[in-house]
């Protein structure tokens, strides 16, 4: 390259530097006639939906969600001396910062203001509870609990040397088997069945998961470097006549809900969204064109329900039809035919309280989102619950309605006896959305953390599973930590007497 050629990109480059410059000085200016409100809303609505100040008090806002807010942005934003190595990112002056914080800590809510809630009838009408006849030599940690239907079975994971075992009903183990890492999830197919190991159980990107299928006394991975997985399906979603799997991987800061054709060499991943914490899926046709769509609960910064419309041939489209904050801390859903109509409404849990806002809030509970026919949902019912974990929807008393099973991974310990498990008898009327709440007397034996429904006793009816992890992130106080760390229960069986009432 010639002396003149070198020359001219010089000036170029020299162009470019001061067009920059001129930017980076009007965006200030622009910047500093901006109200603390207006550029709290710029600021962090950049990475997320923006969370209102009033919804957290005061001093979370300044000591815990903050301070993490600014290490998440660092990111993407260059905070003035800081970050050195990255001038190429955007600037947040110190000045820009001081009133974004300023916004959060003169709004923030003084105390959040709470429902007071009628106590729980103690004493479940519909079921018997009672310890599942197997003691483990050390406190529970369960991250799976689940029956086969079709042998009756009941699959335990722990994460005890991450361990599943395999229990008859009668409380005797059948079987016994050891992975790399804690199991979340199982899927049972004749001979056969598939588990999903997270990897690690604390927050983290490092893709550790597996897909594992174990076939008589054979254990192989077919899929590996799954980023904190937690949840998956087999369903033929490409529609040629096989079935593939779907798995939502959780992850932390990055995360996915992808389907793999497990018959491809080497097995394709097909990426349908690239969110971190993709949380649970179905798999059925919403929209009555004959392709099945996915329906997703995603977690973290993109909390919400999302329909994935099968376009065929395994593209899927995106809708986003209900719409979070992300401290609202989702946690489960169920989908199904609330009030009989013939589509699928949606009743949905969020109480996850293990994040930098940590604090009890009165927007966590259970929701009950009810379809207009077209795939669009409106709530028509609230249970305030802190630390709403798990719902299952059944009709567990065969009255022909839905009732709601419940558990609080962080409850009220002030109030944890009318959290801990919630049974919601649904008495509704055409006009009104009415429950009936319970739970059973021995409800604070475990810290639930698994709920599964199964007709354990094949009678007819659903009973329950409910699995502890008797373990707190939320520092409960000590004498249920002492209690649950002496227990050696892993899990309860909730029996439904309903079709033995009727005999």
């Amino acid at each position: 390259m010639n002396l003149k050629h070198i020359n001219s990109w010089v000036f170029i480059l020299l162009l470019c530097i001061v067009a920059c410059q001129e930017k980076n000085s009007q965006e200030q200016k622009i910047e500093s006639a901006m109200t603390e409100e207006q550029l709290a809303k710029k600021y962090c609505s950049s990475c997320h939906a923006f969370v209102p100040a009033e919804l957290l008090p005061k001093a979370i806002w300044t000591k815990s969600v903050l301070p993490e807010m600014k290490n998440q942005m660092k990111n993407i934003y260059h905070f003035d001396n800081e970050n050195l190595k990255q001038k190429n990112l955007p600037t947040i002056t110190k000045t820009t910062w001081e009133k974004i914080n300023k916004y959060f800590a003169k709004n923030g809510a003084d105390s959040l203001i709470f429902t007071k809630q009628k106590p729980l009838t103690l004493g479940l009408k519909t079921f018997k509870a009672y310890p599942f006849p197997y003691t483990n030599n050390a406190p529970p940690l369960a991250t799976l609990l689940k029956a086969d239907s079709s042998t009756n079975l009941i699959y335990l994971g722990e994460n005890i040397k991450n361990q599943l075992s395999i229990f008859k009903p009668n409380g005797k183990k059948q079987d016994s088997l050891f992975l790399d890492s804690p199991i979340t999830n199982i899927i049972f197919e004749k001979n056969r069945f598939y588990c999903l190991t997270i990897g690690k159980m604390p927050p983290n990107d490092d893709s550790l998961g597996k897909l594992i299928v174990k076939e008589d006394t054979k254990q192989r991975v077919l899929l590996d470097k799954l980023n904190r997985p937690v949840f998956m399906l087999f369903e033929d979603l490409n529609q040629d006549g096989q079935k593939d799997v779907l798995i939502a991987e959780y992850g932390n800061r990055k995360g996915c809900l992808a389907w793999f054709d497990l018959r491809s060499n080497p097995v394709k991943k097909h990426i349908i969204n690239a969110y971190a914490g993709n949380l649970k899926s179905y798999v059925v046709d919403m929209n009555h064109d004959g392709l099945l769509d996915i329906v997703s609960l995603v977690a973290q910064q993109n909390e919400g329900v999302f329909i994935y419309l099968n376009r065929g041939k395994g593209d899927f489209e995106e809708r986003n039809v209900l719409k979070f904050l992300p401290i609202w801390g989702t946690t489960d859903f169920d989908l199904i035919d609330f009030d009989g109509d013939k589509d699928l409404d949606i009743i949905l849990t969020n109480g996850d309280n293990a994040d930098c806002s940590v604090t009890l809030k009165p927007y966590h509970g259970v929701r009950i989102f009810i379809n207009n026919g077209q795939n669009s949902f409106v709530q028509k019912y609230f249970y305030p619950l802190n630390g709403a974990f798990k719902v299952c929807a059944k009709d567990y008393d065969q009255d022909k309605d839905i009732d709601l099973t419940l558990i609080s991974f962080f409850p009220n310990y002030n109030n944890i006896i009318n959290e801990n498990f919630v049974y919601l008898e649904n008495k509704s009327t055409q006009e009104d959305f009415v429950f009936e709440a319970s739970t059973f007397k021995e409800t604070l034996a475990g810290h639930w953390f698994m709920m599964s429904s199964t007709d354990i006793d094949n009678d007819g009816d659903w009973d329950l599973l409910l699995g502890a992890l008797n373990f707190a992130a939320d520092s409960p106080p000590k004498q249920y930590m002492d209690y649950w760390q002496a227990s050696r229960e892993p899990f309860w069986i909730l029996e439904n007497l309903t079709v033995q009432k009727r005999k």
